[in-house]
Order: C-alpha cells, then structure tokens, then sequence
C-alpha cells in the first residue's frame, strides 16, 4: 500500500554540493536518481593525487599566513597578485570552511541546503575571493567553462553567510612539465581570473530542487552511464 504523507510530516529536503550539481548538468535522470532513489553513478577509483596536490598548496598558504598575519606575503605561485591581493589570515575559519563535512553551508526557507568547501580566500579591497586549485595533465590556454559554476556557488555561499565577495575568483592550474633529478617532478602553475556571478548559483540551487521534487527526467542523450544501463537490460 502506498504510503500517504500525513499533515504532521515534513517534506523531503535535500543537500547538495558543487560535485553533486555537476551530475545534474550531466544527466537530470541520474542526479534524480542519486537523490531520490539513492542510485548513484559508478564513483572509479578516487583520484588521490589531486588531493594530495591541494593539500600541498593549503600547507603553503597557511606557512606564508603565519609568516605575515596582515596576508601580504603571498605563495610565489601567486607572485602576479602581489600588492593586489592578500590572503584571508583567520586559519582557523578558514579551516572551517574547507572542511567538506562543515564548510560552507545555506539552507532554504524549507530546509534544503547547499555546501560546498572552498580551497582558498583571497582578499581584494575588502572583498572576499574565492581562488580554487585544479590538477591537470596539460596547460591550458583559459579557464575551462565548467568550472565557473563552482566558483560562484562558493561565492554564493560567502555571501549568504553575510561576507562581501568580488565579482570574479581566482582558478589555479597546475600540470607537469619534466622530471629533474631523481625524485624531483616539475610543474607548470597558470593563474586564471574568472569573473563569475553568485546569483547564477542561487538559480542552480533552485533549478536543481525543482526538478528533484518532480517526475524522472528523460536520461540525457550524451549520458554514457544511461546508455549503457539501457544496453545492458537489452541483453537476454
């Protein structure tokens, strides 16, 4: 027998992050059902070194906020910002917000809520700017499109937690170059500035609510874990 929602139940709500909004972008059916059926895409196995790449940066921000608290001194990598931008120097809050189980989070008028953990916050004329790290196999020659939604959703986020933020953020990518010596990996380092708009993530929030509280989407045309789900229940 179908369950009936009593008056006394509240609705389901839902919580998302930039990696699970990402899936919707991809494919509606397969976000709807990852948050509704708890039917989730094959994860393959965890790209560690990336992690292991962010760790590494955060370490050298932070050296270099202990080393000077006004955050003027910054990483050599950031060398182009200098005298424009400084770094966020309340380590301990900032620890807060890149700690994905905490982080940075807003909750609707009906309890959905949206988190996300930036990688770093600069500070440029009493704005916060958010700045994230990506790891690469090759240089690029701009800041790929698909990364600006994430950018604004932690700036978004910034905002809603009542902190003045820019209208661009800062996008770091890092590739291999060569192999020097022994043991020694060199990498190239590229600084982009995005400009974003925070409100376009307020929308996504919303256009991804919807549609998790209405019928199963179609499967996209381009969804390579649909099509294969298709091809396989054609098997005898």
């Amino acid at each position: 027998m179908k369950k009936r929602l009593s008056t006394t139940e509240s609705p389901k709500t839902y919580a998302l992050s930039p990696t699970s909004l990402s899936v919707m972008d991809r494919c509606g059916q397969c976000f709807w059902l990852a948050q509704n059926e708890k039917i989730a895409q094959p994860r393959g196995l965890f790209p560690s070194l990336p992690s292991g790449m962010d760790e590494i940066f955060k370490n050298e921000y932070e050296r270099c906020a202990k080393i000077d608290p006004t955050g003027a001194t910054l990483p050599g990598s950031l060398a182009s910002l200098q005298g424009k931008a400084r770094l966020f120097t309340d380590l301990e809050t900032l620890r807060g917000w890149q700690n994905f189980r905490k982080g940075l989070r807003t909750t609707s008028d009906i309890g959905d809520v949206l988190y996300g953990a930036p990688d770093a916050i600069l500070v440029e004329d009493g704005a916060l700017v958010v700045m994230d790290y990506k790891t690469r196999m090759n240089t690029v020659r701009e800041a790929p499109s698909y990364n600006a939604p994430q950018l604004e959703i932690y700036t978004h986020l910034l905002r809603e937690n009542g902190h003045n933020v820019a209208s661009h953020a800062y996008l770091q990518v890092w590739s291999p170059s060569a192999v020097e010596g022994s043991d020694l990996i060199r990498f190239n380092a590229q600084l982009f500035h995005v400009d974003i708009n925070p409100d376009n993530a307020a929308a996504l929030f919303d256009k991804a609510t919807t549609l998790l509280r209405g019928p199963k989407p179609a499967p996209s045309t381009s969804c390579e874990y649909c099509s294969y789900a298709t091809k396989r229940s054609m098997q005898p």
